[in-house]
């Protein structure tokens, strides 16, 4: 919103100082055409006898009397209008005052709202580079499950051993990682059936090295997918994502101890 502007100060000549030299011009020159018309004392009862001081006090205080009790009057009227123009001056500045508060405030919502999108775009930047980082996790997760793909976990020793297997092997380096996550907890559950049944023996796999690097792998995926964007974080739900973390976290316990 622009700010109004706001109306000059009107510039008033004063009225009753004029007023005031008019009245006072007409006293003095009635003052003085009685004094120098002759036939006036019958009038006013003034003769041109010589004047005692005392006498001429009273005649001057008589005489300038009226002009006081007019200036007085004046000088109070000029003061009303004085006061008048400081109300109508303090009315427009607290007009001002309103005016700039109310850009002030406007001016603050939009710097709020400025930075609610740098924000938001921040976000946004931070979400793309956390979802590029997720990615390459999520290959690296893929190619070490493929690398262990046809292997065997087995339970117990000598000729009673059982053995579950970590999906089957494919010739594709690059796997869906749907697969990936599903071969994981399908070995956890088999361990978890063999361990049932054999409780009392160990577990242990042909390549535990590449157990660990894949649950690594996930941990690190867990801990950035509460900044990833919401695309990214649906694909991980819906891959059984959570079950593949567990499944690993429990093959690693059972069999890289």
């Amino acid at each position: 919103m622009d700010v109004e502007a706001l109306p000059a100060r009107p510039q008033r000549a004063s009225g009753w100082v004029k007023f005031g030299g008019i009245v006072t011009a007409i006293y003095v020159a009635f003052i003085a055409f009685v004094l120098m018309d002759s036939g006036a004392e019958g009038f006013l009862h003034i003769t041109n006898d010589k004047l005692s001081l005392n006498t001429f006090g009273d005649f001057l205080a008589g005489v300038c009397a009226p002009l006081a009790f007019l200036w007085l009057f004046v000088a109070t009227m000029v003061q009303s209008q004085e006061l008048a123009l400081q109300r109508e001056e303090l009315r427009l500045t607290r007009k001002e005052f309103r005016l700039n508060r109310d850009v002030a405030m406007q001016q603050a919502e939009e710097a709020r709202s400025q930075a609610r999108f740098i924000g938001t775009q921040t976000a946004i930047l931070q979400a793309a580079e956390i979802d590029k980082l997720i990615d390459t996790q999520i290959e690296a997760v893929m190619r070490r499950v493929n690398e262990i793909r046809g292997y065997a976990i087995l339970v117990g020793r000598g000729g009673e051993q059982g053995a579950v297997y970590i999906g089957s092997p494919v010739s594709d380096p690059f796997v869906d990682f749907v697969e990936a996550a599903r071969g994981l907890i399908s070995a956890s559950e088999g361990l978890r059936s063999l361990k049932s049944m054999h409780p009392d023996r160990r577990a242990h796999s042909k390549n535990p090295g590449a157990l660990q690097a894949i649950h690594q792998l996930l941990c690190v995926i867990d801990a950035n997918v509460a900044n990833a964007s919401q695309k990214v974080a649906a694909r991980l739900k819906n891959s059984d994502f959570s079950a593949a973390l567990a499944a690993s976290d429990y093959l690693v316990a059972e069999c890289c101890e």
